[in-house]
């Protein structure tokens, strides 16, 4: 919500969180890099944005170096709309997880120019901690055994033993925080560093605002985007989402993975057959080629409607009454979560690019299918600053 906001001047984004990035570096160690925890610092770069955005602009006021304005395209404080970080299952229960992020490929440094010698390593280490021996910080999290439910109801949706929100693979235990003092503590899949309340990580602040170019080096492919599209009926993109996703394609002209612009305009200049350029976020795996529909023509023209007979209107009360007893069905809780886990298909989470004097600046998010990316990637990796 907070990057919905209107800003007087729009390169005061950075200083305008700063309040609340404070309370947030009390509770992740390492802080955060341009709203970005470096915790989770890949699987954030995969945000999303749920309503169009724009790029935000710099005022005629700003006399600073261009360089250095402190609106980064891959950071959401570089646009304005409404934006969201993945609600990772591997990670985290509940809600409407539609992604799951499961190794980290690469190591990502921050800088203050393009051309910077000096580079800050970002400490993402959430693959570290998902690998982690059972047990592992036990000061700050209670590990028990998961034991899944014999059967379970539709309606289990928002909880976090819902079968259908599981990380891919059945987890065999589950964290408890034993720093969170409220009637549900949080709950997660596996550990993660947090701090007591009160405190701060000092090694936070040396990634002020100056660093705002990132650098690593990753795999990299050229796929074919097409004018098919996808919206969203499930997941966290159900929130009012207005752009949708385009098919990527492989030569062959089969399917391989999905696209996702920022705004109408990048979504309508994508025409058939127009390639874009994709680098390698992090592995994972996502549901969107199996939760998705692809769009379809809506009819502009509507039948007049006339009134129904006494029968037509007791089918459709048979059909109401026959929908909503098989939504409170009970089933077989293995069952619903081999279903779910059909539909999570392996890949790498993607960012789509540009380039401009030698920077990459982001123009989207994107999921393509793990064997495909493989066959299309350049085998070596190659050198990427993102500004």
């Amino acid at each position: 919500m907070f990057n919905a906001r209107t800003l007087r001047y729009e390169e005061d984004v950075y200083n305008a969180f700063a309040g609340y990035c404070t309370h947030l570096n009390s509770i992740f160690p390492s802080g955060f890099v341009y709203g970005h925890p470096q915790t989770f610092f890949d699987i954030s770069l995969c945000w999303i944005a749920s309503r169009a955005i724009r790029r935000r602009k710099v005022s005629e006021r700003y006399t600073g170096h261009p360089a250095h304005q402190g609106l980064p395209s891959w950071s959401w404080m570089g646009w304005k709309g409404s934006t969201h970080f993945p609600l990772d299952a591997e990670s985290e229960g509940g809600g409407f997880p539609t992604v799951g992020f499961t190794e980290s490929i690469t190591e990502w440094y921050a800088m203050e120019y393009p051309d910077s010698y000096k580079k800050q390593r970002i400490n993402s280490t959430w693959s570290q901690c998902r690998k982690a021996p059972v047990g592992s910080m036990a000061e700050s999290w209670r590990c028990e055994e998961f034991e899944p439910p014999a059967l379970t109801r539709r309606t289990t949706r928002y909880k976090q033993s819902d079968p259908i929100k599981m990380p891919k693979e059945l987890p065999s235990h589950r964290y408890i925080s034993l720093l969170d003092e409220g009637p549900c503590p949080e709950t997660r899949w596996y550990p993660i560093p947090v701090m007591p309340f009160g405190t701060e990580d000092e090694t936070s602040s040396g990634l002020h605002r100056g660093y705002q170019y990132l650098w690593c080096r990753t795999a990299r492919a050229i796929l074919t985007v097409t004018d098919q599209k996808l919206y969203p009926t499930d997941g966290l993109h159900t929130i009012d989402h207005q752009v949708p996703y385009h098919l990527l394609k492989n030569k062959d002209g089969g399917t391989v993975g999905a696209l996702l612009p920022h705004n109408e305009h990048d979504s309508e200049s994508l025409r058939q057959d127009t390639p874009v350029e994709l680098i390698a976020i992090a592995k994972g795996w996502s549901t969107i080629l199996k939760e998705e529909s692809v769009e379809k023509e809506e009819s502009t023209t509507h039948p007049a409607e006339t009134p129904l007979t006494l029968e037509e209107e007791e089918a459709i009360r048979e059909e109401k009454k026959e929908y909503w007893s098989e939504f409170y069905k009970e089933v077989p809780w293995m069952d619903r979560f081999e279903e779910g886990k059909e539909k999570k298909q392996d890949g790498y989470h993607v960012l789509w690019i540009e380039w401009e004097n030698g920077v990459a600046y982001r123009k989207g998010y994107g999921f393509v299918l793990e064997k495909e990316w493989n066959s299309v990637a350049e085998t070596s990796r190659v050198d990427i600053t993102l500004g």
